[in-house]
């Protein structure tokens, strides 16, 4: 992973620290009631995984903007195919959110950005699975903005 006292970061947006954790638990909440579509949220392994990134133990979030009161933030965790070579990693999502008073600073906009720098910068490339509940159309327009698509999700329940 990335020293992150060795590179400067894009404008406003900076990885989440320990005093962080809590906010960015609340905005997971809020978000998930807002957008999830596959599962229900447990709130002690979505604490678990900020406490890894705010300790930089292998997942990334950023937050924007880059304050206390930081109002977006996106995840970030390794992956690789099973089968795939050992350097064939990247990056895959824990999931972006703004919170609805922060939408017009373009907070998403920078974090996804923020995406693309840390792509750049790690040498590996970083997927995003959008599963919404409404507006998916106006969803992959924005992330078409940043990136290709490149496969479908499709659930099967069995129902």
């Amino acid at each position: 992973m990335l020293n992150p006292n060795s590179v400067t970061f894009p404008e406003d947006v900076r990885l989440l620290e320990p005093p962080d954790v809590e906010r960015a638990v609340r905005i997971c909440l809020e978000g998930h009631m807002e957008g999830c579509t596959i599962s229900q949220m447990d709130e002690e392994d979505v604490r678990r995984m900020m406490q890894k990134a705010a300790w930089r133990e292998g997942v990334v979030v950023a937050v924007s903007p880059a304050g206390k009161d930081f109002g977006g933030l996106v995840g970030l965790q390794p992956a690789k195919i099973w089968y795939g070579a050992d350097d064939q990693w990247y990056w895959t999502d824990l999931g972006i959110y703004v919170l609805p008073d922060y939408r017009k600073k373009r907070l998403g906009l920078k974090l996804m950005r923020f995406c693309q720098w840390w792509a750049t910068h790690t040498g590996a490339p970083v997927y995003f699975s959008l599963l919404p509940h409404v507006d998916l159309d106006r969803k992959i327009k924005l992330f078409s903005r940043y990136g290709r698509l490149v496969g479908a999700t499709f659930l099967i329940d069995g129902g």
